[in-house]
């Protein structure tokens, strides 16, 4: 339980501050992604944000910087939940392997939403949509503006836009540089 409560206080503190020079986590099983292959007993040397090296396990005293001894655990990439509407329980996600997160419900102020989201002491990468009901080509264009100039990272997009708004809208984001997601309108088909 103690390897396991520091290999998460290891996680939090890379994802909501500023990381260890070095950090070496010991004795853990690497999943291998590419081939499904568990690399059991290696080490994990992270230089700040970055995998600096994977190898077969060093003794505790061979490692400089924050070491965590892992003893058996698993270390896979950290899981992205694409569709979160309710981020009252950011710490859970980082709980359970989740390292970073869709908000697909946002408001009309993603600045102040994401301010008070990353206040908390651990949470999970956030990626933060704004959701409006657009009628019109030119209530999309101004929402497609606004929503980029309000913090946005993306414009989600709900399955009752008319077809001619969706299109200006796809056009604007387009020239915005602000992707968009979401619902397929129900007005525009594969054909």
């Amino acid at each position: 339980m103690k390897s396991q409560l520091a290999l998460l206080l290891l996680v939090a503190h890379c994802l909501g501050g500023q990381p260890p020079p070095q950090s070496v986590t010991i004795h853990v099983t690497v999943v291998d992604v590419l081939s499904g292959a568990e690399l059991k007993d290696h080490s994990v040397v992270l230089q700040g944000h970055t995998i600096a090296s994977i190898s077969p396990s060093v003794s505790e005293t061979a490692s400089s910087g924050l070491v965590v001894a892992a003893h058996g655990g698993f270390l896979i990439p950290g899981l992205w939940d694409m569709h979160v509407h309710d981020s009252d329980e950011l710490p859970l996600f980082v709980a359970n392997g989740v390292t970073g997160i869709r908000i697909m419900a946002g408001a009309r102020d993603e600045r102040a939403l994401r301010a008070e989201l990353v206040r908390q002491s651990i949470s999970p990468q956030i990626y933060l949509a704004s959701a409006v009901v657009i009628k019109t080509p030119e209530d999309a264009r101004k929402e497609v503006v606004q929503i980029k100039a309000s913090g946005a990272d993306f414009i989600k997009v709900y399955d009752r836009i008319p077809r001619n708004a969706s299109f200006a809208l796809a056009d604007e984001a387009k020239k915005q540089s602000i992707p968009f997601d979401g619902h397929v309108p129900e007005q525009v088909t594969a054909m």
